[in-house]
């Protein structure tokens, strides 16, 4: 535990550096206590790149779809019979 930007472990308090290219873990083993570094992998800036707007995109269309699904069914339910409405909506959820 530690405040904002400082990483405490076993007595020993470090400044984080966020834009360090490697994450170093602590690790406990049989032969004693080892540090295991990594690269990391660089983060998605924001922007217009693919990589940053696709998961907001399907964010916003998955909330679309289960925002209208309410709505939708009740108009369907009262301009359609109930066999036809049902039918409807089992078609298009073995499409989804």
């Amino acid at each position: 535990e530690g405040t904002d930007g400082v990483i405490c472990a076993r007595g020993l308090c470090v400044i984080a550096e966020e834009e360090s290219s490697e994450l170093c873990v602590l690790t406990d083993g049989d032969g004693g206590s080892q540090i295991i570094c990594e690269e990391k992998e660089p983060s998605i800036q924001p922007g217009l790149t693919f990589a940053y707007l696709w998961p907001r995109a399907l964010l916003l269309i998955c909330s679309v779809l289960y925002g209208t699904n309410f709505p939708l069914g009740r108009l369907m339910n009262d301009s359609l019979p109930a066999s036809a409405a049902t039918s409807t909506r089992m078609l298009l959820a073995s499409i989804a």
